[in-house]
């Protein structure tokens, strides 16, 4: 996990974004669940466990994790992006 945030600080840095633990909290929950989860599900996970973000905050994070290569977006043809971890799986 380590490795993973250390990727997202890089990325952060890199493209002269703001590092917000809201983004950490998101980077944290995604990269410690299995599974494949739309940012809709992503975000009400989120809220059921009390972490206050927003879900544009979720949509933009996501993208960013993907973005990075820490996710991956997949579709399973239902027309719902969905996300998996991307990083140290190949």
């Amino acid at each position: 996990m380590k490795e993973a945030e250390a990727v997202f600080t890089d990325y952060i840095a890199q493209n002269s974004l703001k590092d917000t633990p809201q983004r950490r909290l998101i980077l944290q929950y995604f990269l410690e669940h299995n599974g494949h989860l739309s940012a809709e599900e992503f975000y009400y996970l989120l809220r059921e466990k009390s972490v206050p973000v927003g879900q544009a905050t979720v949509y933009r994070t996501l993208k960013l994790l993907c973005d990075c290569g820490l996710a991956r977006e997949v579709n399973f043809g239902d027309g719902v992006s969905r996300y998996e971890v991307g990083y140290g799986s190949e």
